[in-house]
């Protein structure tokens, strides 16, 4: 989940909490495949994403620049995103107490 958010777990949390997400911004976004590996029907995925995002309550749109790392699991469905965790690529610098600047 972004940050600040809470963690959502079970398919009722995340769909909540995604839609809750969405109604505040919306991304454009690409992936960009580093790395896949397979091992029988479980496997992992690394990513990496470039972008933008608009926030809706400023009209702002921002860089967007993540990390990503998808563990899929295999059922009778097809693939499917068991877990998932990604993190911001640039660094916010914000001042120690006292300090001023980045």
């Amino acid at each position: 989940m972004p940050t600040g958010f809470p963690t959502a777990a079970g398919t009722e949390q995340v769909r909540g909490a995604y839609a809750g997400v969405f109604s505040s911004i919306k991304l454009n976004i690409e992936f960009f495949i580093d790395e896949v590996v397979v091992d029988g029907d479980h496997a992992f995925g690394r990513t990496t994403s470039k972008g933008t995002t608009l926030i809706h309550a400023t009209g702002e749109t921002v860089p967007e620049e993540n990390r990503e790392l998808f563990v899929l699991q295999r059922t009778d469905g097809g693939w499917n995103i068991a877990r998932y965790m990604f993190n911001k690529m640039k660094l916010i610098r914000h001042p120690l107490p006292g300090q001023t600047g980045g």
